[in-house]
């Protein structure tokens, strides 16, 4: 995935620092001429935009904010995620979305000129399968409190919470729709 060449190291455009998750080490990402560079624990990684395949951009609800992403696949199979929100500790996020889409608009510009054929695209059809499931078991909660408060005239206040505040989450996620693509000269400002 990486040539581990350090050729096109010097910076040509805007850079993106984050740490994904408490697993991960903090990278920092910067654009060179020819190539996409990182850092990971000290090591120098990089690819050119030529050998990107494609650029995947998704939102998904995280602790009190809304998260962005990009899967950054290549042509030999290998992917990297960048997030836009930087892991401080437990349930503690920063929010990088300034430098996240500012970076993210940049190398979508960069691949789609070295790379013609590479595909860009924005959703996830796995997560709107998802969270049709859960919105599926919140119609379902939602006529067992019907059922419930009829049989025994008690409403059960906590399914009630669940229904009203999973609810608006699901169905928006539900909306959003599965894959598309966008125009990588001019992506959905919302997945930045």
């Amino acid at each position: 995935m990486t040539d581990g060449i350090d050729r096109g190291r010097v910076s040509a455009g805007p850079s993106h620092s984050v740490r994904n998750a408490v697993t991960d080490t903090e990278r920092t990402f910067s654009l060179g001429p020819d190539r996409i560079n990182w850092t990971e624990n000290g090591t120098p990684q990089s690819i050119r935009y030529a050998d990107i395949s494609g650029i995947n951009l998704i939102t998904y609800a995280g602790a009190g904010a809304t998260i962005a992403q990009a899967t950054v696949t290549t042509r030999d199979g290998g992917t990297i995620k960048i997030r836009s929100h930087h892991y401080k500790g437990l349930a503690r996020f920063e929010n990088r979305r300034a430098s996240y889409g500012e970076f993210m608009r940049e190398l979508c510009r960069r691949v789609a000129e070295a790379a013609p054929d590479a595909k860009f695209t924005h959703g996830n059809t796995l997560f709107m399968l998802m969270w049709a499931g859960a919105a599926l078991l919140m119609v379902t909660l939602a006529i067992f409190v019907v059922v419930i408060a009829v049989q025994t005239g008690d409403l059960p206040l906590m399914a009630i919470f669940i229904i009203l505040v999973g609810g608006p989450i699901a169905i928006r996620e539900v909306l959003k729709g599965g894959r598309k693509e966008f125009e990588p000269r001019d992506p959905p400002g919302k997945f930045l």
